[in-house]
């Protein structure tokens, strides 16, 4: 699952001023496998850089750090610092319109 995203998340590459979009996903969750090739499709915007962050531990810190309730959300990162949020709605998944307008609401921070 979302093996065309290259870059793993990590604080480090949102520190050079570009716009990072990180998907935050659970091996499990069949809204995340879906999601993914929305991504795919997408992901060749060259504005953004991409990365994902694997969080199908329940225990993992990236849960409570970030304020995660569900999976799939999507949290971009400017500078270090958080610009917007998409979180899935429970049981229902991030659909393909939900991506665009995500991405076209962050290019307003570029």
């Amino acid at each position: 699952m979302f093996e065309h995203i290259k870059a793993v998340f990590d604080e480090s590459l949102h520190r050079d001023g570009r716009i990072v979009v990180v998907v935050f996903y659970a091996s499990y969750c069949p809204f995340c496998l879906q999601f993914s090739s929305y991504m795919k499709k997408h992901s060749s915007n060259m504005l953004f850089l991409f990365a994902k962050a694997d969080v199908t531990d329940d225990d993992s810190p990236l849960w409570g750090k970030y304020h995660l309730a569900t999976v799939p959300t999507l949290i971009a990162f400017k500078d270090g610092k958080e610009i917007a949020r998409r979180e899935a709605p429970l049981g229902v998944g991030l659909e393909e319109d939900d991506f665009v307008t995500f991405l076209s609401q962050l290019v307003t921070f570029t």
